[in-house]
């Protein structure tokens, strides 16, 4: 397997990229400089716009029938529909849809994805202790649901959210709490119909194996790729849970 570079313009803090195949194009953010970026895999052009009036954004989505200008944007706490013109490199529209958390808990969004229903869901982290630069303060975040009936709190408790994915069957979901006791890779029961959870059970417990887990996504068999932040990898988490 090989690895190619596609942008070598480097981001400060690029996270949650997103392949829409009918428009050949990969979007991503740059947490920290508060950007969604889109890469152009035909032209292999690259573009960042800023987002204004936030600390951070953590995700971008694509809205169906957006035309590829319609994004569902996690920003500090909300969740946010945001309009962009990459022609003109500006953001046209920005409005609120969900706040999730209030100022009064020191925490912020983090990753972000769609269920097989089209349904949001995105986790929250605890921020770090400016006293103690990296360091997070464990247990202020959650996992949210997002549909139109509002915003339904699914897994309280949680560090830092990351690598949320569903099996192909839709029947499993997977969700990194990345620095968790012994660094696991959990597995959920999944109702599609509801997007009820249950049964909450570890499928690799990484530990100190080097690095974090951090994102992560799943091909058509049911095999986890898991991208190692500090790690410099990528690991395989095949369908009976052993890794490559």
């Amino acid at each position: 397997m090989s690895v190619e570079v596609l942008i070598k313009e480097l981001t400060s803090c690029g996270e949650g990229p997103h392949y829409v195949a009918s428009e050949d194009c990969l979007y991503f953010v740059d947490i920290l400089q508060c950007k969604v970026c889109r890469y152009d895999c035909a032209k292999k052009t690259h573009v960042g716009v800023g987002v204004p009036e936030c600390k951070f954004v953590t995700f971008v989505i694509p809205v169906e029938g957006g035309a590829g200008s319609e994004f569902l944007v996690g920003l500090d706490q909300s969740v946010v529909l945001v309009k962009i013109d990459w022609k003109a490199g500006k953001v046209t529209e920005q409005r609120a849809l969900r706040r999730a958390e209030s100022d009064a808990q020191n925490t912020r969004c983090n990753d972000g994805k769609c269920d097989p229903s089209g349904r949001l869901w995105f986790g929250t982290m605890g921020m770090e202790d400016p006293k103690r630069p990296g360091e997070i303060e464990r247990g202020q975040g959650s996992v949210y649901m997002m549909d139109g009936g509002g915003c339904k709190r699914m897994e309280p408790g949680v560090s830092l959210s990351n690598g949320l994915c569903w099996s192909p069957d839709r029947k499993t979901f997977y969700f990194i709490d990345t620095i968790a006791d012994g660094h696991p890779v959990d597995a959920y029961d999944y109702d599609d119909a509801t997007g009820a959870i249950s049964n909450k059970r570890a499928v690799l417990k990484y530990g100190d194996a080097g690095g974090m887990l951090d994102g992560m996504t799943i091909d058509s068999r049911g095999h986890l790729w898991i991208a190692v932040f500090n790690g410099s990898k990528v690991i395989i988490l095949n369908s009976t849970y052993s890794t490559t």
